[in-house]
């Protein structure tokens, strides 16, 4: 019999048998599991709940079904004592090959069946915001190819083995390479499993899909590369391993297919585009400031000679690509009369493509110097001239930082959104910034997205003839933060400065059922009582952007603030449980224009002085005001304290000489924590001691209200630490944090 026979025979065969209806229907069942059970991408998103968690946990749970029935269909006929008599009458090649691709053609049945069991419910589920894209991505990115996987690595272990508990046990063992938080730092060995995964219902998921499609390419070429090596394995003529394996390398062309496909996944490994190839900087010393930690990562490299006048950019991200394109222009003055050493720090996903300085084209260096914070310095040298115009083009694609949590996505170009910030929307140039910088971009988008930007006038410029339009912004500063997708734009009624909320249109019913524009207004208007209003007018507006929930968090820049879309969920938003998490994380960053954009804090001798401090204890009093004293101290005060406490306690702070002992990655991961806990809850519990010592409530607004409206005294505009504690009358000492405080 030829192979297409046999291989007709051998899966008619398996779909007459019962043991597999049963293995298909049980498959069929596993996505139940992540809708009350298993929640793989979290509940941030109905779109999780109903999409992404049943599928991520139908293949995780189905290639366990798989991998068990491959193994108990490829040891049937020795189980049976038949083997002999079947490698009688077919090769034991073809019969390996054979049975792995029958049980491969019902991986595919499988997911077929599944995929369109849940198709109703889903639809019904997310209504408006259903996409067949998003639905069929799930299923031939996720759940077809994890149970071709586990087939294929189930059938490579039992050649390897020729015993079925041993390949069971390889094929779990292998699967935790695919779980648990310790591979975190690369998206690569998601093979099986993508938790932690911030899944979008509003905004489109292709970022994911295209890490998830890369990493399965790889591993489709090992684990194809590994099966081929296994059927050099499979025993013949009732001999031993190695003796076998010698008699099948006759068969060349098999080593060659093997080695060729498990270097192709190698290298795909080695140069994948999506994350930082750099680990991130080295932290081995930690200095104490203040009274807390801080890590200096990197070295100053701003040239005071050179004053950056004014930006222009021409930005076209590439929403098929999922790349950017930019061209920027810097008009600078050098004011030292002599040729200049300059430093740009541009995303390390880019690529600087031509540097010229009035018209001539000057040579640079990539250092290729990449640091946690995802950034990468370039080098050159300015001429002596005074006037100069600097022109940079570039191109890249947005990456994932090292060690930060693989599928936070903050930058991310796709055909239905784009986020884009700092480095990603233009190199910045290591200049002294003058006074009175302007920033202007003309950026190219799709004919269907709406832009949202930081500045003072942004806008459609012109229409081009291929359906695209060109959107201009304009700015004081370097640079500006940018969104785009289909958004609909709401003005915030009964705020005394106009204040506009952007969001998606799938969402724009939902909103207006739950009246979230009350949400912020009330937290425009608690900021404005207490501190003063913010110089807001229709020609510069306040702008509260959702954004995908790819970005877990939020933020603000200039007349932006914004969070993720799971802020924004019915569930979030009515949960009483939810404290500073879910309402109070869209007030946080609305708080920011007040703590962190009008009046910014920081202090180069104090790292735990920052924005956060005085945003956080503002989130604590004003929803103190709204929801009661013990609220206030179950969801604030008690988990400032605990987390300061759990800080303080931390061995290695204790025991610093061991501090040596930990890897690179570990004390990242130390110093985050460090860092997370200072500024989220050191900070606070010192303003709260504050507000105790100058006597209540009352005079602490006072005090906060004349510091936001007339500034620092010592390093105008910003307010340090000193700044706060001499508007207060205390000292150091007197809001340093004893352990009875800690615990009490």
């Amino acid at each position: 019999m030829n192979f297409l026979s046999c291989l007709k025979t051998d899966l008619l065969r398996l779909l007459r048998s019962k043991t597999t209806w049963c293995i298909l229907m049980l498959t069929a069942a596993c996505p139940l599991i992540g809708y009350r059970f298993f929640f793989p991408a979290g509940e941030g998103t109905t779109a999780a709940k109903v999409l992404a968690n049943p599928f991520l946990s139908g293949a995780l749970f189905g290639s366990f079904l798989f991998a068990a029935f491959s193994v108990y269909e490829l040891n049937r006929p020795a189980k049976n004592g038949v083997r002999a008599i079947c490698r009688a009458v077919i090769s034991e090649k073809k019969e390996a090959t054979v049975k792995t691709v029958s049980l491969l053609l019902l991986a595919v049945i499988s997911s077929a069946i599944t995929s369109l069991l849940y198709l109703p419910y889903t639809m019904f589920c997310l209504k408006e915001s259903f996409s067949f894209y998003e639905y069929i991505s799930m299923a031939g990115i996720f759940l077809l190819p994890t149970l071709l996987f586990a087939v294929l690595t189930a059938s490579s272990l039992y050649f390897i083995f020729d015993r079925a508990d041993l390949s069971f046990l390889g094929f779990t063992a292998f699967t935790l390479l695919g779980l648990g938080d310790w591979n975190r730092d690369s998206y690569l060995f998601y093979w099986i499993d993508f938790s932690g995964l911030g899944f979008s219902g509003d905004f489109g998921n292709r970022s994911i899909y295209r890490m998830a499609f890369y990493s399965r390419i790889i591993w489709l070429c090992l684990l194809a590369g590994l099966w081929l090596f296994s059927v050099l394995c499979i025993r013949r003529y009732e001999s031993g391993l190695l003796r076998s394996f010698a008699q099948n390398l006759k068969t060349v062309s098999l080593p060659i297919l093997s080695v060729s496909l498990l270097l192709s996944g190698s290298v795909l490994w080695v140069n994948q585009p999506y994350m930082d190839h750099e680990k991130g900087a080295e932290l081995s010393t930690v200095e104490s400031t203040g009274g807390g930690m801080s890590v200096y990562m990197q070295e100053e490299t701003q040239n005071e000679q050179i004053v950056l006048s004014s930006t222009e950019l021409e930005l076209f991200p590439e929403a098929d690509s999922g790349t950017v394109f930019g061209k920027a222009t810097y008009f600078l003055e050098n004011v030292s009369g002599i040729k200049q050493n300059c430093m740009m720090k541009i995303a390390p996903g880019y690529q600087a493509e031509q540097i010229l300085v009035n018209g001539e084209e000057i040579p640079f260096t990539d250092l290729k110097n990449d640091y946690f914070i995802l950034t990468k310095d370039i080098s050159f040298t300015l001429p002596e001239q005074r006037e100069q115009t600097l022109i940079v083009t570039y191109r890249g694609r947005t990456q994932i930082p090292a060690n930060a949590g693989v599928l936070s996505l903050y930058d991310e170009v796709t055909q239905e959104y784009i986020s884009l910030s700092g480095n990603h929307v233009l190199p910045d140039l290591q200049t002294t910034v003058a006074q009175d910088c302007r920033f202007t971009a003309k950026v190219t988008l799709p004919q269907q997205m709406q832009l949202i930007a930081n500045g003072n006038d942004y806008g459609v410029f012109s229409e081009n003839e291929d359906g695209t339009k060109i959107w201009q912004i304009k700015g004081e500063g370097i640079r500006s933060v940018i969104f785009a997708g289909d958004y609909v734009r709401t003005k915030i009624e009964g705020t005394d400065f106009p204040a506009y909320f952007c969001y998606s249109r799938l969402h724009e019913r939902q909103f207006e059922e739950l009246d979230i524009t009350a949400l912020l207004r009330d937290t425009v208007n608690y900021c404005s009582k207490t501190y003063g209003s913010l110089p807001y007018s229709e020609d510069f507006t306040l702008n509260i952007v959702m954004t995908s929930a790819h970005m877990q968090g939020g933020g603000a820049s200039g007349n932006l603030s914004y969070m993720g879309e799971s802020f924004f969920t019915a569930e979030n938003l009515s949960d009483p449980n939810k404290g500073g998490s879910a309402q109070e994380v869209i007030a946080h960053e609305i708080i920011h224009q007040w703590w962190g954009i009008h009046r910014f804090l920081t202090d180069p001798e104090n790292s735990d002085w920052s924005s956060e401090a005085l945003t956080c204890y503002t989130s604590y009093r004003m929803y103190k005001e709204k929801k009661g004293e013990e609220y206030a101290q179950k969801y604030y005060v008690e988990i400032w304290k605990e987390k300061y406490r759990n800080m303080k306690e931390n061995f290695y702070l204790r025991n610093p000489q061991y501090l040596q002992h930990l890897s690179e990655s570990q004390q990242t991961q130390l110093e985050e924590r460090i860092f997370d806990a200072n500024i989220y809850a050191k900070a606070p519990l010192q303003i709260l001691k504050a507000e105790k010592l100058v006597g209540g409530e009352e005079k602490m607004d006072e005090i906060l209200r004349g510091l936001f409206q007339n500034g620092g005294t010592q390093m105008p505009p910003y307010l340090i630490w000193q700044d706060f504690l001499d508007a207060c009358g205390l000292t150091q000492e007197q809001l340093s944090l004893e352990e009875g405080e800690q615990n009490e």
